[in-house]
This record gives C-alpha cells, sequence and structure tokens, in this order.
C-alpha cells in the first residue's frame, strides 16, 4: 500500500490561473468582510487578484493614468 504523502495529487489547474473562480472571489469577499469586522461588504465581482504589490500598483497606473502622467511610488519599507 503506497502511503497517502507519496500518492499522486491531481493539480487543480484552475488554481493558479489570471481569472481565479467565483468561488475563490466569494470566499475572499467573506473573509475579508470578517476581518473588517462586518463593517464593509465586497463585492466578488468587482475583486482582483494579483500576485503581489507590484502587479497591482501596474494595473492601477494604467486604470488611474493618462498618457503622459507619471507616479511617484515609494520602495518598498519594512521598519524594525
Amino acid at each position: 500500500m503506497v502511503p497517502k504523502c507519496c500518492s499522486v495529487v491531481e493539480f487543480e489547474e484552475t488554481a493558479i490561473c489570471r481569472n481565479p473562480r467565483l468561488t475563490t472571489l466569494i470566499a475572499l469577499a467573506d473573509f475579508m468582510h470578517q476581518v473588517m469586522g462586518g463593517s464593509v461588504e465586497f463585492d466578488p465581482s468587482n475583486m482582483v487578484l494579483t500576485s503581489g504589490a507590484t502587479p497591482a500598483i501596474e494595473i492601477l497606473s494604467f486604470c488611474l493614468a493618462d498618457q503622459g502622467n507619471a507616479f511617484l511610488v515609494p520602495t518598498p519599507f519594512y521598519p524594525g
């Protein structure tokens, strides 16, 4: 008998895709609702997941800037 740790694991291809399933966004919206103490509602259809702050800033800059505009973005700072 093969131990469970050595068995074949099925890889769910959609787990890392750019457009996560709605169920993932709903779970994230529920989590953020709890984190905010229930004071804020999050609409999963308006949520975007990124792989970090840099892609998020890039997406926002394309949404907010007109051609020729510039943004000043500070270098990450970690106190301590």
